[in-house]
């Protein structure tokens, strides 16, 4: 199964690292399995205009998926303690607080709900993305 590598939109780069990378594959192979397309030999792509949208949907259902799997509420005492570990996120109207700082799990979400961001911008503004294998 290939890997991303990086994903580029027009105004960010994300060099992917293996956990994320772990998080977001399977769902990614099987979206372009869905549509046809096969990316086995390919170094790079571009993920024109009309997919982009059902690629930001898949990188939020990982994201969801990897939260369902990984996340727990950190204690009160320790985000006033320590607020600068702790980064706030919404994903679907639910608030999550992530200790990017000292978890992989949290920073692995993190990292992912930037990259759904950023590719849902590019999606609402119309454009496209490339992606890069190993």
């Amino acid at each position: 199964m290939k890997k991303i590598v990086k994903i580029e939109t027009a105004t960010n780069d994300f060099e992917i690292e293996n956990q994320w990378s772990q998080v977001i594959d399977a769902r990614v192979n099987s979206l372009f399995k869905l549509h046809g397309i096969f990316i086995e030999s390919l170094p790079t792509m571009k993920v024109e205009k009309d997919l982009v949208g059902f690629f930001s949907d898949c990188i939020l259902d990982a994201l969801l998926e990897h939260l369902e799997k990984t996340y727990s509420e950190p204690l009160s005492k320790e985000i006033q303690k320590h607020s600068s570990r702790f980064e706030k996120i919404v994903v679907n109207k639910k608030k999550y607080i992530l200790n990017y700082r000292q978890s992989e799990n949290d920073r692995t979400s993190y990292a992912i709900y930037l990259i759904y961001k950023a590719i849902s911008e590019a999606d609402s503004k119309g454009q496209i993305l490339i992606l890069h294998f190993n």
